[in-house]
């Protein structure tokens, strides 16, 4: 994935200072986010892991069972903690280890507390994003806390760590990064079995442990497989809030941040303090059909901001929205595979797959990633080789040359995200019927269900149960109305799961913004922003049935731009 800020987009001649802030804000998210999810949840490598955030030695740095904070980067503090790997049993279980770096409050204002603060995935790493925009998320929330990332069981510098095979170059061979379509048809199911089961077989032997369960036992012995679980995430938020001296937990949580924010409200409802959880998806669902409901949707609003902005912003420009759609599929079933002998991270096939996968990707982001998509449409359809090389297509994976070159730990990949998904939500290995349920996907999401069914695969095969499985019910009275945010239209987690897990906490608030993409706050918003900052500043909640506007819009910019 190349190093390439987002592509910017025209602002009014006359912009509030406050108005330039949450533009900068929005776009420094996207680019870090959109980094991260897609390397850490499709298997790429980037520098980007082993050159930012080199400022602290994690595994050098002392654990204890209280947190003592270390000065790391520029004012931040980081601290390792132990904490008990299962809490059924925590007289003679072994320790987790947590990672934890702080941004802390500005000694100018008056001091409110501490925000813990995760950024989903699951298993995006909490520590590096507050090294790299702590200070836009104390921006959001205000200056007045201290922001602590964490990273959660499995991912970055937190042990036990989801890293199943033996080197990077390891890894990157076996993930050489072609997408596959799974198809009924041909020989995509049986490949990705095959696939799936080599992956749990290397984590079997990583995190399964031996069988010893005593006090005297290590976490590799116990198996640190079994206690990824998001429930067991949450005690260990209550737990890190307590040795911070805080009663209650203030939270900012993002996509699966939401999911761990419902567990620990079901979980520890007396316990809740600001709760802001952005881009809500339902922890209770027992489907993950209805996570796509609202895909196609978004991605038809491509074609319609592409139009609306017309043919100097968008160049897949047709004299409708029709006819920019039909234009973007006929560019990826007639002119792929095509050879791309000079693509950004070397030479590489353009084939269909790929070109869908990051279709459904710039949905997430449409205000970066669709223009950068409609470029490389553009250049495809052209066969444009010297455009190719300069964009932002991710072809493939560079493997290492060899294990001299390998990152730290931390920076590595690792199947955190698989792991939790897969403790959570088990999927019993029955490949009888994964050819209905992959069929019964397609009806919601043509588009996107031969790349998402990708993880029912994954978790039939994951070798491992959760030791300490929370099933709910996720509602409860807690101690503080929560603020829900949720565009109108989501590709990953839809309005409709957004409202349902409002009616589940009562005197929760949802706000909706009129948006589509993955993440209220990633889209540029007066009006939303304003809410966040009220919430954290005292509590104050938004309107009922607010429907706040975007201030920037894919391809046309300024909303109301002509």
């Amino acid at each position: 994935m190349p190093l390439n800020r987002p592509s910017t987009f025209p602002l009014p001649s006359a912009m509030p200072n406050a108005w330039c802030s949450i533009v900068l804000i929005s776009l420094t998210i996207v680019y870090q986010l959109d980094v991260l999810v897609h390397a850490q949840n499709q298997g790429l490598y980037d520098p980007i892991f082993t050159r930012q955030d080199v400022d602290i030695d994690w595994y050098k740095l002392n654990a204890s069972e209280t947190i003592t904070w270390t000065s790391c980067g520029s004012e931040q503090k980081c601290a390792r903690v132990f904490l008990p790997l299962d809490y059924s049993r925590e007289s003679v279980s072994p320790k987790a280890t947590i990672a934890l770096r702080m941004q802390p409050a500005s000694s100018n204002v008056t001091y409110k507390g501490i925000v813990l603060y995760n950024p989903g995935g699951p298993g995006i790493s909490g520590t590096m994003l507050v090294a790299n925009i702590g200070p836009i998320i104390a921006n959001l929330v205000g200056h007045g806390y201290d922001i602590v990332g964490f990273d959660v069981r499995g991912a970055g510098a937190t042990l036990p760590l989801a890293q199943c095979f033996e080197t990077e170059p390891q890894m990157q061979t076996f993930t050489q990064w072609t997408p596959i379509l799974l198809n009924i048809s041909d020989t995509s199911i049986p490949y990705s079995n095959a696939q799936q089961d080599v992956v749990a077989e290397l984590c079997r032997r990583k995190l399964g442990g031996d069988g010893r369960e005593d006090v005297h036992g290590t976490v590799e012995e116990w198996g640190g497989g079994r206690y990824m679980d998001t429930a067991s995430v949450a005690t260990d938020m209550l737990r890190i809030n307590e040795l911070l001296g805080q009663d209650k937990l203030n939270y900012l949580g993002i996509s699966y941040g939401t999911v761990l924010g419902q567990y620990f409200a079901a979980m520890y409802p007396d316990k809740v303090g600001l709760f802001v959880m952005d881009a809500v998806c339902d922890a209770e669902y027992d489907s993950w059909y209805s996570v796509l409901s609202d895909t196609e949707s978004a991605i038809d609003r491509l074609y319609s901001y592409c139009h609306q902005a017309g043919p100097h912003e968008c160049p897949l420009y047709e004299s409708d929205a029709s006819r920019i759609k039909a234009r973007v599929w006929s560019i990826m079933d007639s002119n792929t595979p095509l050879a791309g002998p000079f693509a950004a991270q070397g030479p590489a096939v353009i084939t269909k797959a790929l070109l869908q996968q990051q279709l459904i990707t710039a949905a997430s982001t449409p205000i970066t990633g669709w223009p950068q998509l409609a470029d490389i449409l553009t250049a495809v359809e052209r066969n444009n080789q010297s455009a190719l090389a300069s964009s932002n297509i991710i072809a493939a994976s560079v493997p290492l040359c060899n294990s001299t070159n390998e990152p730290v730990p931390w920076f590595r990949e690792n199947s955190a995200e698989q792991a939790i998904r897969c403790l959570d939500y088990p999927i019993p290995d029955v490949s009888a019927t994964f050819n209905a349920y992959l069929s019964d996907l397609l009806e919601v999401s043509p588009i996107a269900a031969p790349v998402w069914a990708q993880r029912h695969l994954q978790c039939m095969k994951w070798p491992f149960q959760a030791k300490n499985r929370f099933t709910g019910p996720f509602t409860g009275n807690t101690s503080s109305p929560i603020l829900l945010l949720s565009n109108i239209l989501d590709p990953q987690c839809p309005l409709a799961q957004a409202r349902r897990v409002h009616e589940r906490l009562p005197g929760s608030r949802l706000l909706v913004q009129n948006a589509t993409g993955h993440v209220a706050t990633l889209t540029p918003s007066a009006c939303t922003f304003a809410a966040v900052q009220a919430y954290f500043a005292d509590g104050t909640l938004p309107a009922a049935d607010v429907l706040c506007q975007p201030d920037v819009l894919p391809f046309i910019g300024a909303a109301g731009s002509p």
